[in-house]
């Protein structure tokens, strides 16, 4: 296989370890404690920062993923270098991270095909982005096998793009977002600030997280996520939440996390 098909790693080393061995323990010590909850998954909200701040709340979504063990992941997550008026998707035949490399659903080439207006390939988003790639080994770490779609996703209205992606939202499909909480501000402030988020979240009150700034960096994907869930009759669930100071001890200027599942009952 030619090296060009792989997106390769651009943050192994500094948001996670580049080491498999390091990165694949890191992992599983951050899972140690997670539980099942009730119902499948069929979403989730993960947060991408480096795995030292908000790699334990990341990992709260373990044992769910592997109990409905998906066969294909729909990730979705925000630009932060590019400034896109759409949303990127790759030409990559593989995404690879130190853990190993995954194959890119051949739906990338259909959504690209059928949606130019919100889905368009971009070289820079697929060499710096970060939102998608903290994500995929936590994945890898947790499934034997599946394929990927990764989203970047640009400043597109999120209910046409839940739209454009509800063809390919199957029983054997988990859609995963992206997502930071609020930025910079002080524990107290932040957490504030993060509960009124992650209440209209799990109320899947769209007018009312579209009414604050400073509430999420995925702000567009979870908003896209919340359309289908709304359409699918999904169920949200809070399963744990944190701020970068619980592990930096700097509780001045803090960044905030959350990881949530929506269920579809049985």
């Amino acid at each position: 296989m030619q090296q060009d098909q792989y997106r390769t790693p651009a943050w192994a080393g500094s948001f996670y370890p580049a080491d498999k061995e390091s990165l694949a323990n890191q992992i599983e010590a951050f899972a140690c404690e997670t539980t099942v909850s009730q119902g499948r998954l069929r979403g989730m909200i993960m947060p991408h920062a480096g795995y030292i701040y908000s790699g334990y709340t990341a990992a709260q979504a373990r044992k769910d993923v592997q109990q409905t063990r998906p066969k294909h992941i729909i990730l979705l997550g925000p630009d932060h270098h590019v400034g896109m008026s759409t949303s990127h998707i790759t030409h990559k035949e593989y995404w690879q991270s130190p853990l190993g490399s995954v194959p890119v659903s051949k739906n990338s080439a259909r959504l690209l095909d059928q949606h130019p207006q919100l889905f368009q390939h971009n070289s820079l988003s697929d060499a710096k982005e970060h939102s998608l790639e903290v994500i995929v080994p936590f994945l890898q770490a947790w499934l034997e096998k599946f394929d990927l779609l990764p989203i970047v996703i640009g400043q597109v209205d999120p209910e046409q793009l839940a739209q454009a992606l509800t063809p390919y939202i199957t029983a054997e499909t988990l859609l995963v977002v992206s997502s930071d909480l609020s930025h910079f501000l002080s524990d107290d402030e932040a957490r504030a600030k993060d509960e009124n988020t992650l209440a209209a979240i799990l109320d899947m009150n769209l007018a009312e997280l579209a009414m604050n700034t400073n509430n999420a960096c995925g702000l567009t994907p979870i908003c896209t996520l919340l359309n289908l869930a709304q359409k699918f009759s999904w169920q949200p669930r809070l399963l744990h939440y944190s701020t970068s100071g619980d592990t930096s001890g700097d509780y001045s200027r803090v960044v905030g996390y959350a990881a949530i599942g929506f269920y579809e009952q049985e």
